[in-house]
């Protein structure tokens, strides 16, 4: 068997001394049980603190959550109003519209009555005066003077 050299034997001893628990072992800062508790208080009482101020923080804030919720219920207030008012005004401005509609209509109906009327009367009388022409024309194959005035205006 071959012989291992002395110094491969101790680098191996080495690692495995040096990688042991041993080594590892932390030493305390040497705080007595009295000293911790004393700390553990300490930390608590500065909790107690902290819980303290974050509580007086918090209702802060929700006074301040408070006003701007009342400032929106102003602001909506105020919306709801003038959407009110623009309603009203709407409506006044659809009845007017309504009233001018029927104003227009009304004089656009007593236009064409008025017209109907006029060209019915004009109607009636050209044919009073047509059956007049005719008699007169029927006169004047009898009569010569009428023949004559109906020819001097070129209805004969």
């Amino acid at each position: 068997m071959k012989k291992v050299p002395v110094f491969v034997v101790l680098i191996i001893s080495l690692i495995f001394i040096l990688k042991s628990p041993v080594f590892a072992y932390q030493k305390t800062l040497g705080l007595t049980d009295k000293e911790i508790v004393e700390r553990l208080i300490k930390l608590e009482e500065g909790q107690k603190a902290l819980q303290k101020e974050m509580n007086i923080r918090f209702t802060d804030i929700n006074k301040r959550f408070d006003d701007v919720n009342r400032r929106f219920d102003d602001i909506n207030r105020r919306l709801d109003d003038i959407n009110n008012r623009i309603n009203k005004l709407a409506n006044i401005l659809i009845g007017a519209m309504s009233i001018f509609t029927i104003l227009i209509a009304t004089i656009i109906g007593l236009i064409f009555w008025d017209r109907k009327t006029t060209i019915d009367a004009a109607v009636r009388k050209v044919e009073t005066d047509s059956r007049l022409i005719k008699a007169l024309q029927e006169l004047s194959k009898e009569d010569a003077k009428v023949a004559k005035v109906l020819r001097m205006f070129g209805l004969l």
